[in-house]
């Protein structure tokens, strides 16, 4: 099952649940809804009989239901009985967004005993997505803990996030639930997310800027989103690392390498150690991204602080044979035309030879050159 199709259960089963109690309500006073009474029908007496026995306990019942305390909402919740908490939200005179001894909401509870129904179902009834305790996480940042995260919780993220909750709370950490969300690549909950939500100058708690936090992080369809969301694609990070450093690292990011280089990033930039992105491309044997970054210009000769040409980087012990051979081939290549192109500059910048030049003086000792007066 699929998490559209999770979203779409979790929908009809609310729904459901709705409109069960709608019924009840109906039952209470079931006269107002065209029932008749002093018929002289014996049928539709007996009719009236029996609707009458219904309303009866339908208004038993719905008396009960009054009576439910804030500690018999957590219980339905704890306990997956959402027909009985669809019937307190609906009939109840609680405040939904009371909290227990512990600081923790039906909300935080629902959350947290991975209760999907249970969320949207708040969720209806108006309670705020990001409604709980300053000391406590939010509800979001609760249901994409990496070590707590499965099926069930994700699908209360999506449907917070949905209902508007903030991704930019942070938790003890001063890990947003953006971030999370990056890291852990989750692409689904990611399409829910508009940019005008997002600060465009978050940086993570390491300093780093969002975007290039994300191209060390997402996957190609979560980076595909986050470029065109208008964040400065000329960052640096702490260490001096431009967007095409990160990506040019990395696998199957040859788009996103042409959409830096158009869009201006320098080339032979340099992070605090002198590497290139041609360093760290021929560092992780990424042919292609070495292919795209020596077409664009990058220079095969820049030496980093170690004196290290992008060929010495590469590590031929971590990656395929065929990997490091056609990465190699590709530098070498690049170099031999590098040094030729410098050897014809430097031989168009040579002086005439002695020999091509006029002598100052004729045979006879005559000077060729102007005399001053």
């Amino acid at each position: 099952m699929s998490y559209s199709d999770d979203m779409f259960n979790v929908y009809e089963q609310t729904k459901k649940l709705q409109e069960d109690c709608e019924e009840l309500q109906k039952t209470v006073n079931p006269f107002d809804n065209g029932y008749e009474l002093g018929t002289t029908n014996p049928v539709q007496e007996d009719i009236n009989g029996g609707i009458l026995v219904d309303s009866f306990f339908a208004k038993r019942k719905i008396k009960k239901i009054r009576k439910k305390t804030h500690a018999d909402l957590i219980k339905a919740i704890r306990n997956d009985d959402m027909k009985t908490l669809a019937q307190i939200i609906y009939f109840g005179n609680l405040d939904l967004t009371q909290k227990d001894s512990s600081n923790f909401s039906a909300m935080d509870w629902a959350v947290g005993c991975n209760r999907p129904i249970a969320v949207n179902l708040l969720l209806k009834a108006n309670v705020k997505p990001d409604d709980h305790h300053p000391n406590v996480l939010s509800p979001l940042l609760v249901a994409i803990d990496p070590k707590k995260t499965f099926y069930g919780k994700h699908t209360c993220a999506k449907l917070l996030i949905r209902a508007d909750a903030d991704i930019m709370q942070t938790d003890t950490k001063e890990e947003s639930a953006l971030i999370k969300i990056i890291k852990m690549n989750m692409a689904d909950l990611f399409e829910d997310i508009s940019s005008y939500k997002v600060d465009k100058h978050t940086l993570t708690n390491e300093g780093e800027p969002l975007l290039l936090y994300a191209a060390k992080h997402a996957e190609n369809d979560i980076m595909q989103n986050i470029m065109n969301w208008g964040f400065n694609i000329k960052d640096k990070t702490p260490r001096q690392e431009t967007i095409l450093h990160i990506l040019a690292a990395r696998p199957h990011k040859e788009k996103f390498i042409q959409k830096a280089i158009e869009q201006g990033v320098s080339i032979n930039a340099v992070d605090i150690l002198g590497n290139t992105a041609l360093h760290y491309a021929a560092q992780n044997a990424q042919y292609n991204n070495v292919e795209i970054l020596l077409k664009a210009g990058a220079s095969p000769l820049i030496k980093n602080y170690k004196q290290e040409l992008p060929k010495d980087k590469i590590n031929r012990k971590t990656y395929s044979d065929t990997a490091v051979s056609k990465t190699s081939a590709l530098l070498a290549d690049a170099m031999c035309s590098a040094y030729q192109k410098i050897l014809e500059e430097t031989k168009n910048q040579e002086p005439k030879k002695i020999t091509d030049q006029k002598p100052p003086f004729n045979l006879n000792g005559n000077s060729n050159q102007h005399q001053p007066e």
